[in-house]
């Protein structure tokens, strides 16, 4: 399991609600267009696999996946805390 946090700028209000509403379905949304989620490689794989498929020249996205342990590093004002790791503790 991997903490992953999406960003994307993207300028077509159609693809850019498109891929809003696809990162919905697996991922919590932080910010406007900044998502994290809790994902095994194999869903990351898939989520970014279809995310590219929805991309377009002038798009772009940022995909972080966060070293094992760093969840626990992240620091928050406002707003939910971030997604805990399964056995990991933030605090």
């Amino acid at each position: 399991m991997a903490f992953v946090v999406f960003a994307y700028d993207i300028s077509d209000n159609r693809r850019r609600t498109r891929v809003a509403t696809f990162l919905e379905k697996n991922a919590v949304r932080i910010q406007g267009s900044v998502f994290e989620a809790v994902l095994s490689n194999a869903r990351m794989a898939a989520v970014v696999g279809r995310l590219e498929e929805l991309m377009m020249p002038g798009d772009l996205l940022r995909v972080y996946r966060l070293p094992e342990g760093a969840a626990g590093n992240i620091a928050w004002i406002g707003g939910a805390p971030p997604q805990a790791l399964p056995g990991a503790w933030i605090l």
